[in-house]
């Protein structure tokens, strides 16, 4: 069950943008750039995954439109969601400790979502306690990706990564994303 709900909901914040294999962030521009490339080069299986991806990305800011009476009031509280990577423990890690920094030095108290399909939620239950609002529920984190991917009221990789700077990016050398 964890392995579906993961391959459904879990909208990792990067992507690597073909054909240079970059890290970058998940927007519909990169979305369709690797949809339009891999259309170029007939390759189905890659032009499916990323068609998931634009058909994942598009329904979450449709539903945020839904979500806005919500919008509106994490806005003017002091509360703010994490758009964490939770695909691997190093990214996650990175982004949580900066993230959560950012938050505090903005006078923000930190909303941190692992749902239980992320297979590091266990790694951080016991460091997450003290400053933040912290959920470990999948239903739950399925039901707040709108909140978590709107930009007003969440904190996004590229505000605290330095490496998805456009000169800064990173070259993958596998593809294993």
């Amino acid at each position: 069950m964890k392995k579906i709900l993961n391959f459904f909901f879990n909208v990792d914040p990067y992507i690597i943008l073909e054909p240079d294999k970059f890290v970058t962030s998940l927007n519909l521009a990169n979305i369709s750039k690797n949809v339009l490339f891999f259309l170029k080069k007939f390759q189905l299986k890659k032009i499916i995954k990323y068609f998931f991806f634009l058909l994942r990305f598009i329904s979450i800011k449709i539903v945020i439109i839904f979500y806005l009476p919500l919008i509106i009031f994490f806005k003017h509280s002091k509360y703010r969601f994490l758009r964490l990577s939770s695909n691997q423990l190093g990214s996650l890690a990175h982004n949580l400790d900066a993230q959560i920094k950012l938050s505090l030095l903005e006078k923000k108290k930190p909303i941190v979502i692992l749902p239980k399909y992320s297979p590091y939620e266990k790694n951080f239950r016991d460091i997450l306690i003290n400053d933040f609002i912290y959920i470990n529920n999948s239903f739950i984190s399925i039901l707040l990706l709108p909140l978590i991917f709107s930009d007003s009221i969440s904190y996004k990789p590229e505000d605290v990564e330095t490496f998805l700077f456009k000169k800064k990016n990173i070259k993958c050398i596998k593809n294993n994303f």
